[in-house]
């Protein structure tokens, strides 16, 4: 294990200063003859350079031998200062059988975990106070007889380590900046004389770790009013409060049409054989990945020709190529995904709000109803109007259909794109946050 203290110096109360002569200043391979020298090294180091390791496991299969020389006060000293001085987390697990029969052993295991933890009392750790609340024990409320995380075989000492990892680095990593949509319609939508009030709203990504589960939401945004920083705005409040407007009732899926709604959380209700996964040949074709959660035969073939051109890494199983591809294919699809979350981490990308063309309307320069005269990519001078065929288009594109299982809906639908890192691009409904396609 080694000694903290013999290679740092530290103040009066304990705060790291700097290393002292005897610590190595190498990250070298077989540089640092003990776990405190190797951590003391990485906790100084400049951080712009190396990470700089927070947390630590110590798996072990049984308690120092001999104890006498080994264990005691001098191992619950050191293990303490990697907490109090060097501010690395530690956990030990017990991988072994041999403490449930052994009361002592079942003791000493469990002081092992309590020093690691940060004990202040030497040499009984368990027994005393703990400045971090025991938050590297199993059970926190009983570090005597509950700090060690205990496993039996491989199987639960995955489950312990699955445990640790997702208590000490669960975290939310951002996809990228939010987008901020603003939609303004009648505060009455029953009533066209009613006025024009704004709602806004957020759509942010990001990501579960270490459970890599990947989200893609819509809220209201969050923006204080100027005259009275406690209250939200108005336009904040109202995309909470207002009605959904428009003639549409079709939310193609699960979730409800709403202006709040978590994608992930949509697409774990969904079942896998009613996504849409759609892919593309040589010839730019659309070809559908799956049919009622089977691979289809444009799809099969496509995968197979890409296998024959050596695409296919690691290549098929020559007799089994028809069962390989249907497990790509549940893959994309989520078959069996942990918990049913389908959404894989969105770790690097924003979302892109796809927006439906306003309707026309003769009294917005150009003529069709863009806010910004130049977003439409022209100005309108005299005589200057844009084209029938794209005022017709902007008409009907806010026309809705019915039919095929669906309510009345846009065959024009607004949409919310990201890419996950599984490769695939999903397009979300952006008045329920369904999947439409992927």
């Amino acid at each position: 294990m080694g000694i903290v203290e013999n290679l740092v110096k530290v103040d009066n109360q304990g705060k790291l200063l700097g290393p002292k002569p005897s610590l190595t200043q190498s990250n070298a391979a077989f540089a640092h003859p003990t776990i405190a020298s190797y951590l003391s090294f990485m906790r100084l180091v400049d951080e712009q350079q190396l990470c700089r390791p927070v947390t630590m496991i110590i798996v072990t299969d049984g308690q120092p031998d001999p104890w006498d020389k080994q264990g005691g006060a001098k191992l619950y000293e050191r293990l303490r200062s990697i907490r109090q001085i060097l501010g690395v987390r530690t956990y030990v697990v017990a991988f072994t059988k041999e403490i449930y029969g052994d009361p002592l052993k079942f003791e000493r295991i469990h002081e092992i975990a309590c020093a690691a933890s940060g004990a202040e009392s030497i040499p009984t750790p368990c027994a005393g106070d703990n400045l971090y609340g025991w938050d590297t024990c199993f059970d926190q409320d009983n570090p005597a007889g509950g700090c060690a995380w205990l496993a039996e075989d491989h199987e639960q000492l995955g489950e312990a380590l699955t445990s640790i990892i997702s208590r000490d680095f669960a975290a939310d990593v951002p996809g990228g900046p939010p987008t901020l949509a603003s939609d303004f319609q009648q505060a009455d939508p029953d009533d066209p004389n009613s006025p024009t009030v704004a709602a806004q709203t957020s759509l942010r990504a990001w990501t579960e770790v270490p459970s890599w589960r990947g989200h893609v939401v819509r809220g209201a945004c969050e923006d204080t009013d100027p005259d009275n920083p406690e209250e939200l705005a108005d336009y904040c409040k109202q995309a909470e409060t207002l009605p959904m407007p428009g003639d549409e009732l079709e939310s193609f899926g699960p979730c409800p049409r709403s202006r709040s709604w978590d994608a992930g959380a949509c697409l774990q209700q969904t079942d896998p054989a009613d996504r849409r996964l759609l892919t593309h040949g040589a010839d730019g074709s659309l070809i559908a990945v799956a049919e009622d959660g089977q691979p289809t035969a444009a799809f099969t073939a496509l995968v197979k020709a890409l296998d024959a051109k050596g695409r296919i890494d690691p290549p098929l199983t020559f007799g089994n190529e028809d069962n390989e591809i249907a497990a790509m294919v549940d893959l994309l699809l989520g078959v069996d995904a942990p918990e049913g979350w389908k959404l894989p981490s969105i770790s690097n990308a924003a979302p892109l709000l796809i927006r439906r063309i306003p309707p026309y309307d003769s009294a917005f320069s150009p003529s069709v109803g863009i806010r910004d005269p130049h977003c439409a990519g022209r100005r309108n001078a005299a005589g200057d109007d844009v084209p029938s065929s794209l005022k017709s288009f902007a008409a009907q594109a806010w026309e809705t259909v019915a039919g095929g299982g669906l309510a009345n809906h846009y065959d024009y639908a607004e949409a919310v794109l990201v890419g996950d890192d599984s490769g695939l691009l999903h397009a979300f409904h952006y008045d329920s946050g369904n999947e439409l396609f992927a």
